[in-house]
């Protein structure tokens, strides 16, 4: 990083900075979440802009000799680094089985970090940081959808007392490529109540949900049927 900036210097390392976090933004803002373009365009813009002010004052005058103080300039973009952890921890939602925004939090720590590459003028690191998160966030999207994954739910069913077969449920559940874990059970005079957690693997295109779910209804024994996707991002 060079010691002395110019105006020029300042104006093309904020503006390069500023298309960089918008074009990562874009990616948050098409998923619809809520810190998206704007955020990590304010972020990444942020991240140069204290790099630029480390910049400059790298230039200034030292402490004094008598001076006791310990003046490091580069405390400021990392505290800007830990700053951004709290907005992403904000950006995460975590309700029971529900989880979001881990990846838009992910994206607002790697922008600050390409910020301080723009920052800091070294352009050739920030533009090969902007190419792999572009292909992360946009590429391994696609790739993602393609590829089989763990997938998991909470499965309720009330049952007839004299048709309740726990072993029968198990199998045809196994039968449809399930894997279920009774973790809850609950009796009444009219029926009795069970709570599975199920988990299978497949890709987000396809989905074994409704096929299971008519199947389950459709028994006799059965007296309904309530599925609980967890949230994925």
């Amino acid at each position: 990083m060079d010691i002395s900036i110019t105006s020029s210097d300042i104006v093309v390392r904020l503006a390069a900075s500023l298309l960089a976090g918008s074009l990562l933004g874009l990616n948050r803002g098409h998923h619809g979440r809520p810190a998206g373009l704007r955020t990590t365009a304010l972020v990444c813009l942020s991240a140069a802009a204290s790099m630029v002010l480390a910049n400059i004052l790298l230039d200034t005058t030292g402490k004094p000799t008598d001076s006791f103080v310990n003046f490091d300039v580069m405390r400021l973009p990392l505290g800007i680094l830990t700053g951004v952890g709290f907005i992403g921890a904000g950006a995460i939602l975590h309700k029971r089985d529900l989880v979001l925004g881990v990846t838009t939090a992910a994206t607002l720590w790697f922008a600050t970090v390409m910020g301080f590459f723009f920052g800091s003028g070294e352009f050739s690191g920030g533009v090969l940081l902007l190419g792999l998160g572009i292909f992360i966030l946009w590429g391994m999207d696609w790739l993602e959808s393609h590829l089989p994954s763990r997938h998991d739910a909470t499965l309720v069913l009330r049952l007839s007392p004299q048709e309740a077969d726990h072993t029968n449920i198990i199998s045809s559940l196994r039968e449809e490529g399930f894997r279920a874990i009774l973790v809850g059970l609950k009796f009444s005079e009219s029926c009795e109540e069970r709570h599975y957690k199920v988990c299978w693997h497949t890709t987000p295109n396809e989905t074994k949900t409704p096929r299971l779910v008519s199947t389950l209804a459709g028994n006799p024994g059965i007296q309904s049927v309530v599925w609980k996707a967890a949230g994925r991002e």
